[in-house]
């Protein structure tokens, strides 16, 4: 997975850098670029990488097991993954799950009276 900056936003740098992912075996290359929001795939296809078309900018992960999408957080492009194949399930992020955790251990003491 590559989250693109402004050092290789051009597309002969990432020709390049897809040119060293295909020699390294890589067998799925996502890319993202979040100022605008794009997501780009690439499969393992007879020794090459071949780019996948994304529609609705949501597409399945055939390495993780899990759906690639792109979403609004804070007013700015984010890239997720999703358990369910529309994109509707997000994984939470690790800030998302330190917040549940926070809130079942605040309700946990109000019960207790705390």
């Amino acid at each position: 997975m590559e989250i693109t900056s402004r050092s290789d936003r051009t597309d002969a740098d990432w020709d390049e850098q897809v040119v060293r992912y295909r020699e390294l075996g890589v067998i799925e290359l996502v890319r993202f670029d979040p100022p605008t929001g794009v997501l780009r795939i690439w499969d393992r296809l007879e020794g090459d990488l071949v780019e996948r078309v994304i529609e609705h900018a949501c597409s399945p992960s055939l390495v993780a097991g899990a759906t690639w999408i792109v979403v609004s957080h804070d007013g700015r492009p984010a890239l997720r993954l999703a358990t369910d194949a529309t994109g509707t399930v997000l994984l939470p992020t690790p800030e998302e799950v330190a917040n549940q955790r926070i809130a079942e251990f605040e309700a946990l003491l109000r019960q207790r009276g705390e």
